[in-house]
Order: C-alpha cells, then structure tokens, then sequence
C-alpha cells in the first residue's frame, strides 16, 4: 500500500518517450497471444508478452502497465526481503567468514536487516525510473527474476532439494528474456554462494553445477544472438551511431559509476536522461579512472584475504553493471533504470557496514530507539523524494522540463520537451519555459546554447523573426566550430541540434526577405547534420526560387531518401524537371504550375514550424 501512495500520482500520467514504439506502436503484441522471437532473449520477449496480457485486458491504458510495474516492484521487493532473511540467518555476523556460524532466527539482525534492506530498496527515488517509465518493465522484471535466481540458490542449500535447481535455472531463463543484463547473475550468483553458502569455489561449482553451466550455455547463446544486433548498431540495448568510441566511453564511465553511488545516498538532481557526454581526451576522467580502478582492486584484495562479505558488496554492483558500463560502449553513459538491482547490493552493505559500526554503542547505551527514528525519518526523506519523483511522470512536459532544468546542455531533452508539448497542445508553454530554464542556466553559469536555440525557435514559429536573430546568433556563436565536429565525438542528438540552429536562423532570414544568406546557412546545416527531410524541402524551394534548378532539384532528392512518401514534394521535384533543359526526366508539364505554385507556398509555411530532432531511441 506504501509503494502505491509513492506512486499515485504517476499513475494518471500518459505513455512517454519510448513507451510509444515498444507499447502503443509495437505491432508484435497488438494481438494475444502475441508471435514472438524466444530464441532471441535481445527482443526481451517475457516483456512484451506481458505488455500484450494488459493491452488485451485494459486497452491502450497507461495506468494499467504502470500497475503491472508496481506489482513486479512489490514482488521484487518481497523476494530481496527474503533472500536476505535467508542469508542473515545464515550468518548473523555479517563480516566473519566462518561458514559454519551457527544459525540464530531470533536474532534481531535477522529480523531487522531484511525488513530494513527492502523497505530502503524499494522506496528509494532511483527506483522511479524502472517503475514509472512502463518500458522500463525490462529492468525490474528482470531484477525480479534475479532476486529470484539468488533465492533459489539459498533455499538449494538449506534444503538439498534438486528441485530448486530447476526453479533456479527457469528463474534464470525468464529474467534473461525480460533483458540479457540477466547474464551477469552467472558473475553474483556463484560469488554470493562462495561467501555465504560453501567454503570454496570447487564446494561452490560441485554442489550447484546444474545450476551454474546450463544458465552459462543460455547466456552465451543469447550473446551470440545480440552480437548481429550490435554489429548492425540496432540492437534494443543502446548500441548504434549515438555510442561513443571506446576510449572516452570507458573514461565516461568511471565517473558516472562514481555518480551512481553517490545517488545512491543523495538522490537529488535526477530525470529521466542526464544527457551526459564522453570526455574529450579521456585523460581527462584519469582521476575517476583510478578511483574506480582502486574499488576494484580493494574488493579482490577483501576477497583474496577471506573477507569476502566485503569483497561481495564491492563488487557485486559493478558486476552488474559490467554490460553497460564496461569497454563495449553504449548510446547512454548514465541511465538511472540501470541501478534497479546494483542498488541492493549498495543499500545493504551500506546498512550491514552501519549496523556493525553502531551495534557495541547501542549495546552498551541502549539507544536502540533513537536510531529506530532516525531510520524511520531516512525513510520517510527517500519516499517524500520518490513521490515528488513520480509525479514528472504526470506528462511527458513535466518530464523532459526536469532534465532541461538539471542540465541544460542537453539536447535530446530539448528535442523532446518539444515534441511531448506538441502531443500535448502545450507548444504556447514552450518558449516561456525555455525562458525561465536560460535564466536558471546563467545564474549556474550552465550551457546556454542549446536553450537559445530553442527560444529562437519558438521566436521563428511565431513569426517574429527580428526577435529570433538574436538568440539564434548566440546559440551559434556557443556551437562547436566545423573543424572541432571531426575532431571529437558528437551524438546525432547534437549534431541534429547544433543545425537546427543554422536551420532556424535561415527561416528567420527568409523572413527577413535575405535569401542568399538563409541558403548559405542551411548548406551550414547539412554540413554538420544531414537528417531533416523538412530542411532538405526547404533548400529546394528556395533554391528554386533563386533561380537554381540543379541544386534544387538535388535538395528535393535527398528529401525524398529521408522521406520516400512525400508527394508534395514528388510533385514539386517533376515540376522543376519538366521545366529544367537537359534534365534526362524533362518534358512538357505546364498542368503541374499551379500545383507547384501552391507546394511553394505550402513549403515556405511550413518551414516555420520545421525543427529537426524527434527524439533519438534509447536503453
């Protein structure tokens, strides 16, 4: 009931983002039961067959999808509570290495620390992520099915009942098809038995062999499956043209493995994309590179010296995030749905680490009551947090704005702030929250370009070009210089922004009656990103008009390979032909000038409301 307060108010909020492909636009799953590919666990098909059972159920209803995500958070959090029970009872001193620690039920850490790891865990904000974006489902129902995996190989041991190697191996199967991040339980798995279960690796690998080489055999078929997918850049876990190269993505990500932590213990500052970019040289994320490095040595050292609850929970959380955090770069550096299981692992050593510090001085004192109120306050901090988390999921406005106001330099989020108040009739809201996020940006002395381009964007839409010159000229001037776009990464997501400027500032001066200067700044613009149809129609009508029929018949052409089914611009491109010497295609077509009189006007219209960049997919 708790979990359902927290999450109320996303409830009411519509499908975002990613949710519109994958749930509403997915035609694998329109019908029930749904025709899916199993032997490819990349498809996450455990998901989308999921998605299917509500749709057939509830419809195209948002609130149905974020209650089935709640449930599998609820469930999750009920299995993480007994696993941990399980081991506590196991061993009541958390940091002895003594297998053979005698069991003691009513021991208070056995009560308390199961109760308290999972009520942390599943209330805090990094949660809201896998729970209030319906896509997400991916994450937590496989980290359902991890928690799962763990359990069973706990319950083998105390019980010696071969039947949960069964059950740990299916748990194993549909947390792989829920998404393959499920592969590195075979890394925790046989860590966590090594430190609470059995006295060596043979012990570990002889008493639960079946459990460990069959989930082995799947999980190196389900990463020859994804490789085609990886190679192709189109594989559903982030891969493709946003990926980094790999030097500054390893370097990327040794902070943003530092950031996680830390939001682990103030989560303050967090949206749906961070929008955060690969440095450039890696050299300078050398200090972070060491820190990390420095972890890693620290928990193989802990675990060469026998203490290995230590060694378990420094490590356990970055072998998990060894696929998207690792040296085979993805598109996103830093996504928060990406902590839902490492989270455990953080939260109950920090909790196991707290209560062995305080247990001599509650002993000896009996202040037992004071630190239950401070817990219970600690608690009560990270749900007010999470509860003022779901609500930016209300609208898919509200949520891309908070990332616009967390860092304005991030363009993806502009870009779809802009389409979500499109969907959402909410465009005449834009340009004063555009306003309001560059006056927060200069007091921070944050990046202000791509919030410029913006506002002279919606200074363009609405007609007011000699206001729009202005902070288009400024966002330009803020852009990188050509020479600097090939001597460094840049997503597409910037690049598409960076030439909506030069895009934007061209309609502005086509307004201004200044042709000649708009044509040079839209050639600027296909020289930094070649991707907008709508600016490719433009170039040619203008072109057209001054008089160059070869370059504008060039421009309609590419606008047609960015959008073959356009047939305005099909009719405006015979038009020019017929009326072009020389031009293989050119016949007599003089019926089609007062259709290519009214495609001009059509064109020149809508241009003022052309702005590349949808929304580029993500993890």
């Amino acid at each position: 009931m708790w979990l359902v307060l927290l999450y109320w108010p996303a409830l009411s909020g519509p499908f975002v983002f990613d949710d519109l492909a994958n749930v509403i636009g997915n035609p694998a799953i329109e019908h029930f039961p749904p025709n899916l590919p199993w032997l490819h666990a990349e498809a996450r098909p455990l998901v989308m067959f999921t998605f299917s059972l509500e749709k057939a159920m509830f419809g195209q209803w948002p609130a149905a999808h974020r209650i089935g995500n709640l449930a599998i958070h609820t469930a999750a959090t009920m299995l993480l509570a007994e696993l941990i029970y399980r081991l506590a009872i196991i061993r009541t001193s958390p940091f002895t290495t003594n297998v053979q620690s005698p069991a003691r039920a009513g021991n208070i850490l056995a009560v308390l620390l199961p109760i308290t790891i999972a009520t942390l865990w599943a209330v805090h904000p990094l949660q809201t992520q896998a729970v209030a974006y319906i896509v997400q489902r991916c994450e937590s129902l496989m980290g359902m099915f991890f928690f799962a995996y763990l359990l069973s190989i706990v319950v083998h041991q105390q019980t010696a009942q071969k039947r949960w190697l069964v059950i740990g191996a299916v748990c194993f199967l549909l947390g792989l098809w829920s998404k393959t991040v499920m592969v590195t339980g075979l890394a925790v798995g046989p860590l966590l038995d090594r430190v609470w279960l059995s006295g060596s690796w043979r012990e570990v690998f002889a008493k639960r062999s079946m459990l460990y080489v069959p989930p082995m055999v799947a999980g190196l078929i389900a990463i020859a499956t994804l490789m085609p997918g990886i190679l192709r850049g189109d594989a559903n876990v982030g891969f493709g043209g946003d990926a980094p190269p790999v030097a500054p993505y390893i370097a990327g990500q040794a902070q943003v493995i530092a950031t996680y932590v830390a939001m682990s213990f103030v989560p303050l500052g967090l949206n749906i994309d961070h929008g955060l970019v690969a440095p450039d040289p890696w050299t300078q994320n050398a200090g972070w590179l060491i820190g990390i490095a420095t972890l890693v040595l620290v928990g193989i050292g802990a675990c060469a010296k026998g203490q290995w609850t230590i060694g378990f929970f420094l490590l356990a959380p970055l072998l998990v995030l060894s696929p998207t955090s690792s040296f085979v770069p993805t598109a996103d550096l830093l996504v928060e749905h990406r902590m839902y299981v490492p989270l455990a692992a953080i939260i109950a050593g920090a909790v196991i680490a707290a209560w062995t510090l305080v247990s001599g001085w509650l002993q000896s004192t009996g202040r037992l009551r004071g630190l239950a109120i401070a817990s219970v306050t600690g608690l009560l901090v990270l749900s007010l947090l999470t509860w003022r988390r779901s609500h930016d999921y209300e609208s898919g406005t509200r949520l891309w704005y908070t990332s616009i106001l967390s860092n304005p330099a991030n363009a993806r989020a502009a870009q779809n702030l802009t389409s979500a108040a499109r969907e959402e009739d909410r465009e005449p809201e834009l340009l004063e929250m555009f306003t309001t996020a560059l006056e927060r940006a200069r007091l921070s002395s944050a990046s202000t370009a791509v919030l410029l381009g913006r506002i002279g964007e919606e200074l363009v839409k609405r007609g007011d070009a000699a206001a729009a010159t202005g902070p288009l000229r400024q966002a330009i001037a803020q852009d990188p210089p050509p020479e600097a776009l090939d001597e460094r990464f840049y997503s597409p997501s910037d690049r598409q922004e960076f030439a909506s400027h030069h895009i934007n500032f061209a309609i502005s001066l086509m307004q201004l009656d200044q042709p000649e200067s708009a044509a040079q700044h839209l050639q600027q613009s296909f020289d930094i990103s070649d991707a907008s149809p709508d600016a490719r129609a433009i170039a040619g009508d203008l072109d057209w008009r001054l008089g160059k029929p070869e370059s504008a018949i060039r421009h309609f052409e590419r606008a047609l390979q960015l959008r073959p089914d356009w047939p305005e611009v099909k009719q405006q491109l015979a038009h020019i032909r017929s009326q072009t010497p020389g031009d293989e295609t050119s016949h007599s077509s003089s019926e089609h000038e007062h259709e290519a009189s009214s495609l001009q006007e059509q064109t020149v219209c809508a241009s003022l409301a052309v702005f590349p960049g949808q929304g580029v997919p993500r993890s």
